[in-house]
């Protein structure tokens, strides 16, 4: 986690970090890059900050579960794509 420096603001994003991975059956190793991006995007462009966390939880789990699927649709086991389009 590099973006935060606020110490309550690292243990926020941690702990989505670590709900993510829980949700998206992912290991928080996988996710914490993947969120780190999506955040770091949001936050360059974002004129209210507020709604970022919320914004980077949603995007990273759609990536998350979109790198889970086959072209079929179906869940592929333990796959991440890290290069999906985050924006």
């Amino acid at each position: 986690m590099r973006t935060p420096v606020d110490p309550s603001e690292i243990a926020k994003h941690q702990r989505l970090i670590e709900l993510l991975a829980d949700e998206t059956h992912h290991a928080v190793e996988e996710v914490e890059p993947v969120y780190d991006t999506v955040l770091s995007r949001l936050k360059a462009t974002a004129e209210i900050a507020d709604f970022v966390p919320v914004f980077a939880w949603r995007r990273t789990r759609a990536v998350l579960l979109q790198g889970d699927r086959d072209s079929t649709g179906v869940r592929k086991a333990g796959h991440v794509s890290h290069s999906a389009d985050v924006r």
